[in-house]
């Protein structure tokens, strides 16, 4: 912009309009619509009269005064406070504070249709089907309760058969019930292929519990136990903040045949809250390996005073995800 055109142009004559343009631009759009369907309303049929004009020009006129009386509306009920206000309730809040929105079926739907568009480019063809593997993984296991501080004890013992291994297995944990659940149930399927397996032991919160009603098989499947134990009935302990908690103790005692199944697997579809694991053998070698997502690097092993090999899935604060697990291996 030459100073010529800025001094003499610019900031005496088309600065001062602009400005106030800018300022008045609702009323200019009020008015201005209002001006284009009075002459398309009273003068369309003499517009369209006119040898030099289009056909059809004094509609287009009311149409035109229509649609910038119509954006004038809304530009005023942009600026309003209440607009505002319902705004930052409706459509602020998903993103910046969530918490304040009552219905997690909403969320979720919102949520999806975020990570969907995010997939989209790198999954043109699936990315829907990558956004529902993702919600059903990460969105809906967790909804009832997690584990926390979850220790698990894991004794090895070969028989004198060289064939049997018995697997005495003892976890604790704090079972954390999620706020907005009413009536959670705790489950766990555990699948024995050639073997058995026996609740020995449950306690809960440090009282001895009667173990017949708490652990069967499936009688479609008869090499399929579950474990089945309803929070709502027992989660009175409330935590520093607010949760329902539940110290949850169990054993188990599983048989199995090396020859056919020299391994035991483990994946959780909850998220867990610090994790360790320890187990030690009367005969023959371990060898452990953290399954699932982001499980390339190895965890370091470290043997205690006891002969355990210990193991840390998840430290104190971290989280095991769902669809993590571990395998650990026999060897003769």
């Amino acid at each position: 912009m030459s100073s010529y055109f800025k001094d003499f142009v610019y900031d005496p004559i088309l600065k001062p309009i602009i400005e106030s343009t800018t300022k008045n631009i609702i009323l200019i759009m009020f008015l201005g619509g209002v001006f284009f369907i009075i002459i398309g309303a009273l003068f369309g049929d003499d517009i369209d009269a006119l040898s030099l004009i289009p056909h059809g020009s004094g509609l287009a006129i009311l149409k035109i005064g229509g649609a910038i009386l119509g954006a004038g509306v809304f530009a005023v009920i942009m600026k309003s406070a209440q607009f505002t206000k319902v705004f930052q309730k409706h459509v602020f809040e998903v993103f910046y504070t969530p918490e304040n929105i009552a219905d997690a079926e909403e969320l979720k739907v919102k949520w999806g249709k975020l990570t969907s568009a995010m997939l989209k480019n790198s999954l043109p063809i699936s990315h829907q089907d990558a956004t529902h593997g993702i919600m059903d993984q990460f969105f809906n296991s967790e909804l009832q309760y997690h584990f926390e501080g979850l220790k698990l004890t894991l004794d090895f013992e070969l028989q004198d058969d060289n064939k049997t291994l018995e697997i005495t297995s003892t976890s604790e944990t704090n079972v954390v019930v999620s706020p907005n659940h009413e009536k959670p149930v705790f489950e766990q399927k555990m699948l024995i292929q050639d073997g058995e397996c026996h609740l020995t032991s449950l306690t809960i919160d440090d009282t001895p519990q009667d173990i017949a009603a708490q652990f069967s098989y499936v009688d479609e499947d008869p090499k399929l136990g579950t474990f089945s134990l309803p929070l709502s009935e027992i989660a009175s302990r409330v935590n520093a903040n607010g949760d329902r908690i539940v110290r949850l103790e169990r054993t188990y005692v599983i048989s199995q045949d090396i020859t056919k199944e020299p391994y035991m697997l483990a994946t959780f579809d909850r998220y867990v809250k610090g994790f360790t694991i320890k187990a030690k053998t009367n005969k023959g070698s371990l060898y452990f390996k953290k399954t699932g997502v982001g499980s390339i690097e190895p965890i370091e092993e470290r043997v205690d005073g006891c002969g355990y090999s210990r193991w840390v899935l998840a430290e104190e604060n971290n989280l095991l995800l769902p669809g993590q697990g571990y395998i650990l291996i026999f060897t003769i």
